[in-house]
């Protein structure tokens, strides 16, 4: 039926207003039927009915040119009947009549009583006197009341001459008066409420609109969570949003690990179909060039041709030693992962190549602490980027190999006191068969990162600050 939270809230806002005005009517009404409303009402028909006796005998007395008219004869107290019947007809529950010092009650009518009552209230006669008699002494119209516990009694009377009265009088029944003041005092709370109630949704109404507006502007700013807003209906379609949110970015997490994980196995995969083939059509030849140039070494004498023999040896063994690397990738699904004291096997990795030179400065920091990787496979990595910094840094240059675990990850980090490596070589010299050296094969730092990448972390280039700096990021593994 609605269409939005809004549009319900605010026809039942409207609603609420429509009510409140429908009350506001029936109280005005109950208030005019009250106590004071009744009062109020038999005190204005009790001076306004004597105004009109007094003008309708005005006009009466006029028809006298000589002198007042005999109020003893029975014909002028006839026609003053008619004259009060007249003037008194118009208003309900109002009787009266006229009062002289001389002659009392001269006439009396209660038009609207059924039937026409001519007698004057006996209980009321004394009050009426009373009050005629103060009027006619100070010539001035006046009200007199008189309270009782059903009713309220008001009589009013005008003076018209020195000897003349005319009085009204009227009754303010206010026990039915008191029923409605309490019904009236009941719908004054129900109004209350219903005003507070509107004040409500109407607060609640723009608290929705002014939340809704800040769930929007977040959506606008692509911002990675909706932070709450304290609606609790909200608050449960903005935590739905969130998981979502979250399990969509937990997903893409998983969908570019897997990517990673296809292009690494896709490089793999290529390595080694190429490995297999490479091993199948060159190791056979190898060896029988070894055999024969091993055969011939040991039958000449001649210097020259033992020369070229060891030279043609030390070829053949460089080609089984870039066959032995590109095997050495297509074997990295099968890690052994297990504790390593880090000082102790870096130190281990690293005095293999201190006896080769004497010149160059090579230096291990490291914490005593262990680590869970392959020993074989990393030190194979780590070998590739120490001899590839040995290769391009001066007689009196420095390696130095630093390990650094933190938050979970281990940082090994080589750097050199070399030339460094050109910035826009630094994405490419990962990928195979790519050196920056003329002799260079290309597959030592490739196998460096396959390694890297197998134990799930990950290996950079930067400038360092004086040479290159490798960093390798390895994540803890349980063993």
């Amino acid at each position: 039926m609605f269409t939005s939270l809004r549009s319900a809230l605010t026809l039942l806002w409207l609603f609420v207003v429509v009510v409140c005005g429908a009350l506001a009517v029936q109280l005005y009404g109950l208030f005019q039927l009250g106590i004071g409303g009744q009062i109020a009402e038999v005190q204005h028909s009790v001076a306004d009915a004597a105004k009109n006796v007094s003008q309708q005998y005005d006009l009466y007395r006029s028809s006298f040119t000589n002198s007042q008219p005999d109020f003893g004869n029975s014909e002028h107290e006839r026609e003053l009947l008619l004259l009060l019947d007249l003037a008194l007809g118009r208003y309900n529950g109002i009787e009266g009549g006229f009062w002289s010092p001389k002659n009392n009650f001269i006439a009396y009518s209660f038009p609207t009583h059924q039937p026409i009552k001519r007698d004057v209230p006996a209980a009321e006669s004394s009050r009426i006197s009373e009050l005629n008699q103060r009027v006619l002494s100070a010539h001035k119209e006046d009200t007199a009341r008189y309270d009782s516990s059903e009713e309220v009694l008001l009589i009013h009377a005008i003076p018209v001459s020195s000897d003349l009265v005319i009085w009204t009088m009227g009754r303010a029944h206010v026990g039915m008066a008191a029923a409605f003041e309490k019904l009236a005092g009941g719908l004054v709370g129900l109004l209350l409420l219903m005003l507070v109630t509107g004040g409500v949704i109407l607060w609640y109404l723009h608290t929705w609109g002014r939340r809704l507006s800040q769930v929007e502007q977040q959506l606008d700013e692509s911002q990675a969570g909706l932070t709450k807003t304290g609606l609790s209906e909200l608050d449960r379609l903005i935590a739905a949003f969130n998981l979502q949110t979250k399990r969509l970015q937990e997903s893409q997490e998983r969908s570019n690990q897997l990517s990673v994980q296809l292009n690494r196995a896709d490089r793999l995969a290529a390595l080694g179909r190429m490995s297999a083939g490479l091993a199948h059509e060159i190791r056979n030849p190898i060896g029988a060039m070894r055999l024969q140039a091993e055969n011939a070494l040991a039958k000449t004498e001649d210097e020259n041709q033992q020369k070229t023999y060891r030279n043609i040896l030390q070829e053949i063994a460089r080609l089984d030693d870039l066959l032995e690397r590109l095997l050495a990738i297509v074997r990295l699904d099968k890690l052994v992962i297990q504790r390593t004291q880090l000082r102790r096997w870096l130190d281990d990795c690293i005095n293999r190549f201190r006896g080769d030179s004497s010149v160059v400065r090579l230096e291990v920091t490291a914490p005593a602490l262990e680590w869970t990787l392959d020993q074989q496979q990393m030190t194979r990595a780590l070998d590739n980027l120490v001899t590839n910094a040995l290769r391009h840094i001066p007689p009196d240059g420095w390696v130095q190999v630093t390990a650094e675990p933190r938050n979970h990850t281990c940082y090994l980090i080589v750097e050199d006191s070399g030339p460094g490596i050109p910035e826009e070589s630094r994405e490419n010299i990962f990928e195979p068969f790519i050196s920056l050296r003329s002799n260079g094969t290309g597959l030592g730092l490739a196998i460096a990162r396959e390694i890297v990448e197998a134990h799930g972390g990950t290996i950079s280039c930067t400038q360092g600050a004086n040479g290159a700096r490798f960093e390798i990021r390895l994540p803890w593994r349980e063993s």
